[in-house]
């Protein structure tokens, strides 16, 4: 311990003595260690952080599969919830519950919140129970006995009820029916992620014999003992069974028990990967500037080290000592890295448009502070241990020979310094194409929005409930009848209804087979993007109808089942056909509409610009006065300015149904900045790194070419005596650099290559070898390179011969 503490003292005399050298590298590994401290609390905050239940590793979710279909991780069935239910024994308990939209009346005016439909055995298999109140009852899971009563959460509790015990009793009004609040959820907890409100889950008996409708989300919490293997070896087993009596149903469908958390986190870890891939980069960049600038300073000390192993010290006393003053230089570092990472923790938590779900917390906490010493400790030997080596490696007789601290610098100090200055260049450029890619693909997003009509158009969201509309006709009824009074307000050129906006976050799909041409397999459907509009959809949206016909008024009930397709659809089912007067038909046929006849063609606009789990470039139409759903979206577009319609819309709409709120009211140009705004946050903190990336790489370059200069001024001032021109240093001294910079291009290039195939799933409208990015990204850093190198070239041209030539 007297040693440490010896050490640390030398140390810290050492580094006081050289206070540029010392603002310089902490203010570098302040950044690189910044932003690994920040990402690591984006990723321990999404995939590491325990989630506030008890005994959480213990909570498991049942998914059902379908390779054949492409189907990964879907839900369950209700029916085969209940066989579940009642034949699983490696479960204490198991539950089952869906995210729904709720419109809730709590005061005079109605609200869209967000809700769930929860069975009795939710709450249990997570392990809570209501902080006053009860839970459902098995009971209250029938269908039409499920109707009476719903659970708050603890903030709907607090802001809207003032936290008083005797909310137990009060009714609210939600989807249309009355209800008594019999509990209220535990302190923070909102699930699925923001949800305020459950009701009893319950399904039809018309639905409930449906074992193909995989809509159910299952939470199961395994018995004290069970390993996941065991259950899932017992689910495999019961579903076997379930498949042999169910073949029509079930053929080729298996299910597996997968944890809670990781089911969630599948979606997010490609990208925590793209992120800690691209912090690391920067750091190593960090590391390797602060590697060059000891090497710099060990160089100024070779005398003073060449003394002191004179006087006895050891080879490895001296190299603890240098790796001590390694150790507290990133330890600094890593203190401003916390304060960066505080900061930028803040601003980029600003740009999340939404509120967070319960179990995501993002602090800079104690395993995070772990996490941050550790980075800086090995920073410490990364940067540190090369120059501690070299120096200790000083020989005696030579530097008292020399007489000066200001030795020249050997070819092997001269190799690793090159060395460090190619690693440097070769990551930034990897980091900078990944940048690349990521804000060319966040273009091709926003680029999308050319492909429609977005100036002038607003949309708005509306929940029609079963309580109060109970069937197709009587939501095609209202449907039908509010139509024309849009289309009759001040300002209206054309207005329209669909189910699923076009360039959103995520899209509703199917499965379909055609009649002819390719995928007429029923056991190999395809996929395919599903939404239902009204007449003249495609003209308020400015989609283009390439052949065939839109969507009448007489396609409704009773009609000849129609749909329309998209380009790319049309292509993929019939290759060297016109897709009009071909048939399709769904694989889950809920109206038994059966096949559809194509009657129309339409541009392809893509419907899904951020889910890459789901998305896909076919898409169909159908109608919606043929298939009636709930949630209805408003496409209208204006004669003038589009959010003037706003007020006169939503009055209409209360006129109509007083207890149905208009939500999401945006115009389509804020609905596709919405969208993308995961992709616009990574893009952006992608595009920070490598600027940092570029920065440090270009400044570590800078000092390696400066060091040089001034290592050669003797043999630039015989150069210019001899009659050098000043544009002959300036090529000297640029040629160098660029012969490290083209090394390093090539290195970062074939590394982009590889490293960036990973990340395709997460890019749009861009591939990763897109040849641009390359190009750009490689002119950027010859410039930056050429940039760094010019200012001690320039200085080298102001050399006096006379003076360098005196230099000894």
């Amino acid at each position: 311990m007297d040693i440490l503490i010896q050490d640390v003292r030398f140390a810290l005399r050492s580094l006081r003595r050289s206070p540029g050298f010392v603002a310089v590298v902490v203010s570098v590994l302040g950044l690189g260690i910044g932003v690994n401290t920040m990402i690591f609390s984006m990723v321990y905050g999404l995939m590491l952080r325990p989630w506030p239940l008890p005994h959480f590793d213990r909570v498991m979710t049942i998914v059902e599969k379908n390779l054949k279909q492409d189907i990964k991780d879907d839900g369950v069935s209700w029916l085969n919830f209940q066989d579940f239910r009642h034949e699983v024994k490696s479960f204490e308990s198991i539950g089952g519950f869906w995210g729904i939209h709720g419109q809730v009346v709590l005061d005079r005016e109605p609200e869209r919140l967000e809700a769930a439909d929860i069975t009795a055995g939710f709450l249990p298999a997570l392990g809570l129970r209501p902080q006053i109140g009860r839970n459902f009852t098995e009971e209250e899971n029938v269908y039409d006995k499920n109707w009476a009563v719903v659970m708050i959460s603890d903030r709907i509790w607090r802001r809207r009820y003032g936290g008083t015990q005797d909310v137990l009793g009060k009714t609210l009004r939600i989807n249309g029916r009355q209800r008594t609040i019999v509990g209220v959820m535990p302190p923070g907890f909102r699930w699925p992620e923001t949800s305020d409100f459950f009701i009893p889950a319950a399904i039809s008996p018309e639905d409930s014999k449906e074992r193909a409708d995989h809509n159910l989300q299952i939470t199961a919490r395994l018995k004290p003992g069970v390993s996941k293997q065991q259950a899932d070896a017992e689910i495999a087993s019961i579903y076997a069974r379930l498949r042999r009596d169910n073949p029509a149903q079930l053929k080729d469908w298996t299910a597996g028990v997968v944890g809670f958390a990781d089911n969630w986190r599948k979606g997010i870890a490609t990208m925590m990967w793209i992120m800690s891939f691209a912090v690391a980069f920067v750091l190593l960049i960090a590391c390797a500037n602060v590697a060059n600038l000891m090497l710099a300073r060990a160089t100024m000390r070779r005398r003073e080290i060449s003394v002191r192993m004179a006087l006895g010290a050891s080879r490895g006393r001296l190299v603890r000592q240098l790796l001590t003053e390694s150790l507290i230089l990133a330890l600094a570092g890593a203190a401003i890295g916390v304060a960066l990472a505080i900061l930028g923790n803040r601003l980029w938590l600003g740009m999340i448009p939404m509120e967070l779900p319960f179990f995501m917390k993002f602090v800079i906490d104690m395993p995070v502070l772990v996490f941050t010493v550790l980075v800086a400790s090995m920073s410490a030997v990364a940067f540190g241990l090369l120059p501690a080596f070299q120096s200790s490696d000083t020989r005696l007789a030579e530097a008292i020979r020399e007489g000066s601290a200001q030795a020249g610098q050997g070819r092997a100090r001269h190799r690793a310094r090159s060395a460090l200055v190619v690693a440097e260049v070769a990551l930034s450029l990897t980091l900078l194409v990944a940048s690349g890619l990521m804000i060319r693909s966040l273009g091709a997003m926003i680029d999308s929005e050319r492909l429609v009509r977005s100036e002038g158009v607003i949309t708005g969201a509306f929940l029609l409930p079963m309580a109060t509309w109970p069937s197709d006709s009587a939501r095609r009824e209202f449907c039908d009848r509010v139509l024309p009074l849009a289309k009759a307000l001040p300002g209206v050129h054309l207005a329209s209804m669909t189910t699923s906006l076009p360039l959103n976050r995520n899209s509703n799909d199917t499965r379909l087979v055609s009649e002819t041409g390719t995928h007429t397999d029923a056991e190999r459907p395809l996929r395919v993007n599903i939404s239902e509009v009204y007449p003249e959809y495609f003209a308020a949206m400015g989609i283009p109808i390439k052949s065939g016909r839109d969507f009448t008024f007489d396609d409704g009930p009773g009609a000849p089942s129609v749909v329309i397709v998209n380009q790319t659809l049309g292509r993929t089912l019939w290759p060297k056909e016109n897709p009009i007067g071909k048939r399709v038909k769904t694989t889950f046929d809920e109206r038994k509409l059966g096949w559809r006849t194509v009657v129309g063609v339409v541009a392809d606009i893509p419907q899904n610009l951020e889910d890459t789990d789901t998305r896909t470039d076919n898409s169909m139409f159908v109608p919606h006065r043929q298939e009636p759903d709930q949630m209805v979206t408003w496409v209208i577009h204006s004669n003038g300015e589009a959010l003037s319609l706003v007020a006169p819309l939503r009055q209409m709409m209360r006129e109509q149904a007083p207890d149905v709120p208009l939500t999401e009211v945006r115009t389509l140009h804020d609905h596709v900045r919405y969208s993308v705004w995961t992709h616009r946050l990574f893009g952006s903190l992608m595009a920070v790194f490598a600027v940092l990336a570029l920065i440090i790489a270009a400044v570590g370059l800078y000092g390696v070419m400066a060091y040089s200069v001034a290592q050669r001024t003797q043999e630039i001032g015989v150069r210019m005596a001899l009659g050098a021109q000043s544009r002959d240093v300036v090529n000297l001294v640029v040629g160098q650099a660029m012969r490290l910079t083209l090394l390093g291009t090539g290195i970062g290039f074939a590394a982009a290559f590889a490293l960036t195939r990973g990340m395709a799933s997460q890019l749009f409208g861009v591939s990763t070898t897109d040849p641009p990015t390359y190009a750009i990204v490689g002119v950027v850093l010859a410039l930056s390179s050429v940039l760094a190198a010019w200012v001690p070239a320039y200085r080298a041209t102001r050399v006096d011969p006379m003076r360098a030539l005196r230099c000894d």
